[in-house]
C-alpha cells in the first residue's frame, strides 16, 4: 500500500442494499460520489496492480498511464452520496426514505468497505388531479384528446416519470400545429401537506411572463406551405443551383438532378397531414435515410413572415448524397487441409442506378489454391482455380 498516505484507508468496496427490489441498482450507483477501483472480470484490480509496480519517485511513466491510482476513501464524499440518494429516492416518490452508510475497516490491510443500506419507506402516490391551462384551444384539445399515462390518480408520484409525462404532453401538441409549444410553457406542482402518503397534483399550461406578448402566434396550430428540398454538393457556389419547382414543392440541385423528384414526393410524409407534426417530420428523416443515398439529411422550418396574420411554416430539407459509385477490392489467403492458396473479391457498388435510389451491389471472387493427389502411387500437384459472381 506504498500509495495510501499514513492515517488513510484505499476503499476496498462498495454496495448498495435496498429494501425495495423495483429500484434499479444500476441507477443507485450513479449517485455514489467515489467508488472502488475498477475490476476486471469481476474481482482483479488489474489497473490499481499496475499503478503499483510504478517507482513513488517517478513523476510520469506508461505503468502510471496505464493504471489507477488508489481511491482513497473520503468522508465529504460520502456524505454527499448518502444525500444525493436521498434527494433521489424523494423525486422517485419515496418521501420517507432513509439511507444509512457503514464502513467496515480492515486496519492490517488498511482498506475499507461501505455499504449504503437504503429504507424507502411506502412510495407516495397520486391523489387528486388538476389541469390549469390559460387557452381554450389547449384545454379542449387536452380534454378531448389527449390520455395521461403517469398524470392520473393511483400513479406513483415520480417526478422522473411525471418529466416524461411533460415531454409526452409537447409532443402532443407539436403533432397537432402547435411548432412553439415548449418545456417551458409547461410545469407540475405537487402538494403533499397533510396527505398520507398521497400527494395533489396541479399541471399549468401558461406562457412565462416575456412571452405573453407573443400569445396568438404561440398558440396558434401552423401549416405547412412549402417544402424546399436542397441537394447539396460540395465544391459548388450560391449561381450554380437549377431549380425545380412541383405544386408546394422546390427542388434545388447543382448541375444534374439525378434523382427523380416523385421519390421526394414518396418520402415525405409530411404531406399526411395539412398541419406541421413533428411526428411526420421524424418519419420523412427515417424515410429519407433508410434510402442509403445521404451521407448528412437535415430538416428545418423557418416561419413565413410575409403576413403576420398567418400561421404558415416553410420547410426545408437539405440532403448531401453519398458517391454513385464504389469500387472495393480486398485479398485473403487459404488454408484448406494444408492445401495453400489465395483469394480475392471484387465489389462493385451503385447508387441510385435508374435515379430511384435504386442500389446494385455486384462481388466477383476469385480464388487458386495448390492441391496435392495421388495417382499410381506418385503425388501430382496442380492448381484449382475458382471464379465466381
Amino acid at each position: 500500500m506504498k500509495y495510501v498516505p499514513d492515517n488513510e484507508y484505499l476503499l476496498n468496496d462498495v454496495k448498495i442494499k435496498s429494501d425495495q427490489t423495483d429500484l434499479e441498482k444500476d441507477k443507485l450507483y450513479l449517485f455514489v460520489r467515489q467508488r472502488e477501483n475498477t475490476r476486471i472480470l469481476g474481482f482483479f484490480k488489474f489497473h490499481l496492480w499496475m499503478y503499483n509496480l510504478s517507482r513513488p519517485d517517478s513523476k510520469e511513466n506508461w505503468l502510471k498511464r496505464t493504471g489507477e491510482p488508489p481511491q482513497i476513501y473520503n468522508q465529504v464524499l460520502a456524505d454527499q452520496s448518502t444525500e444525493q440518494l436521498l434527494t433521489y429516492l424523494h423525486n422517485k416518490g419515496y418521501y420517507h426514505a432513509r439511507v444509512e452508510v457503514n464502513s467496515h475497516i480492515n486496519e492490517r490491510s488498511r482498506k475499507i468497505d461501505l455499504k449504503y443500506s437504503i429504507r424507502t419507506g411506502e412510495q407516495f402516490r397520486i391523489d387528486k388531479v388538476t389541469q390549469l391551462i390559460e387557452d381554450s384551444v389547449i384545454r379542449n384539445l387536452y380534454d378531448r384528446e389527449y390520455i395521461p399515462k403517469h398524470f392520473r390518480t393511483g400513479a406513483p408520484l415520480d417526478m422522473e416519470l411525471l418529466d416524461i409525462e411533460r415531454d409526452s404532453i409537447i409532443r402532443f401538441m407539436k403533432n397537432r400545429g402547435f411548432y412553439h409549444f415548449s418545456k417551458p410553457m409547461l410545469f407540475i406542482e405537487a402538494d403533499t401537506v397533510n396527505k398520507i402518503r398521497k400527494g395533489d397534483l396541479t399541471l399549468f399550461i401558461r406562457l412565462p411572463e416575456a412571452n405573453k406578448k407573443d400569445s396568438n402566434r404561440i398558440y396558434s396550430p401552423y401549416n405547412i406551405e412549402h417544402f424546399y428540398f436542397n441537394i447539396l454538393k460540395s465544391g459548388t457556389t450560391s449561381s450554380s443551383f437549377d431549380t425545380i419547382n412541383f405544386p408546394r414543392h422546390t427542388f434545388v440541385y447543382p448541375g444534374n438532378l439525378y434523382f427523380r423528384p416523385n421519390l421526394f414526393l414518396r418520402m415525405n410524409k409530411m404531406l399526411q397531414s395539412s398541419h406541421y407534426s413533428l411526428g411526420n417530420a421524424e418519419h420523412t428523416f427515417e424515410a429519407l435515410n433508410r434510402l442509403r443515398q445521404f451521407r448528412f439529411i437535415n430538416i428545418y422550418f423557418q416561419e413565413k413572415m410575409a403576413d403576420a396574420d398567418t400561421s404558415l411554416l416553410n420547410c426545408f430539407i437539405d440532403l448531401s448524397p453519398l458517391n454513385k459509385q464504389a469500387v472495393s477490392f480486398d485479398l485473403e489467403g487459404t488454408n484448406t487441409s494444408g492445401n495453400l492458396g489465395v483469394a480475392g473479391n471484387l465489389t462493385y457498388s451503385h447508387r441510385n442506378l435508374f435515379h430511384g435510389a435504386e442500389i446494385l451491389n455486384m462481388k466477383v471472387k476469385g480464388a487458386m489454391e495448390r492441391q496435392q493427389a495421388l495417382m499410381g502411387g506418385q503425388s501430382l500437384d496442380f492448381n484449382t482455380r475458382e471464379l465466381g459472381v
